[in-house]
């Protein structure tokens, strides 16, 4: 490498596409600046190989190691998006391919709940471009394929809610790839607040922050028949969990006596409404745990709940304005 050769980090993009056949491997595709699959706006991006090593542990005439042979050849990419909509549309936001790959089903007028159904979880193809040069020039280019992931959502009082992506998936190849010429999707994020967010039904909550973990279990599936060892990854398992900061009151103040919903298993709705993105509902949480806490002064109950279901995937639904 010459040592005048740097690559730029904030020149970054990101295609995705869902695959036809899991795991092979389906190009994102570029007609020109507003017709493309590389529209989402991206931060934190980060890859890692994680390809596994065989120790050849042989007896010989010596304390050293033979050379180990490369296993498999798993991919980690991980990113952070902005929970924002186009506005001038109601057709979906590139970004909501992503929420695919992370077990939510699109109902209805962009509308998202999870889904236990294989066939509604497909996986995806990415090919990411880090470390440009600018527009036409080469960066550096990773293709991934039979991906799925996780999304935690995060909202925080004076930014934007986030959706917090983590995909793993097969290394497909490592190859440059050229910085295109993208027209992104308009539409500024609203900061977290002014949100009319509820819990059990109560308005006159004050809290600051509030996640919501998808909880899914990503599983290899692996096969002697792959040049990489693995086929694709799969969702196996899930358990939706999250965490709400609010001030602590009394017990008689029943919308803030957490201690006593935590014992008695009582189940409470959360909801917010965040203007020009989405209604955001988790209908029946379950606080399993409580810790004090202390902000600026003020004392509050830093809770973690679990999202329980009724019905069959009932557990979360994120409607789109």
């Amino acid at each position: 490498m010459a040592l005048n050769n740097v690559l730029l980090a904030r020149l970054a993009q990101i295609g995705v596409t869902v695959e036809s056949t899991r795991g092979t491997y389906n190009a994102p595709t570029y007609t020109d600046a507003t017709n493309n699959d590389y529209k989402i706006l991206a931060q934190n991006i980060v890859m890692t190989i994680n390809q596994t090593r065989y120790d050849r542990d042989v007896q010989w005439g010596s304390l050293t190691k033979y050379a180990g042979v490369v296993g498999k050849q798993p991919v980690t990419l991980s990113f952070s998006v902005e929970a924002r909509r186009t506005g001038t549309t109601s057709t979906a936001d590139q970004w909501f391919t992503l929420l695919k790959g992370c077990g939510y089903k699109g109902t209805g007028d962009s509308v998202y709940a999870l889904t236990s159904i294989y066939a509604d979880m497909p996986t995806l193809s990415f090919e990411v471009a880090l470390g440009g040069r600018g527009i036409g020039a080469n960066a550096r280019g990773m293709k991934i394929k039979g991906a799925v992931g996780n999304v935690v959502w995060s909202g925080q009082v004076g930014q934007p809610l986030m959706a917090n992506f983590t995909f793993q998936g097969v290394l497909e190849e490592v190859a440059d790839v050229a910085l295109r010429d993208i027209t992104h999707e308009t539409g500024v994020p609203p900061v977290f607040q002014g949100i009319n967010f509820q819990y059990g039904g109560a308005a006159d909550v004050a809290a600051t922050t509030f996640t919501f973990d998808t909880g899914n279990v990503l599983a290899e599936r692996e096969s002697i028949n792959a040049s990489t060892g693995c086929l694709h990854y799969v969702i196996t398992d899930r358990r939706p969990t999250g965490t709400l900061d609010p001030d602590l009151g009394l017990e008689a103040d029943n919308a803030s006596d957490f201690f006593d919903h935590m014992t008695t298993n009582a189940e409470k709705q959360l909801d917010f409404d965040l203007a020009g993105v989405c209604t955001f509902t988790v209908p029946k949480a379950r606080i399993t745990a409580i810790t004090d806490g202390n902000r600026n002064g003020i004392l509050t109950a830093n809770l973690t709940y679990e999202a329980i279901h009724t019905t069959t995937d009932s557990e979360v639904t994120i409607d789109f304005d």
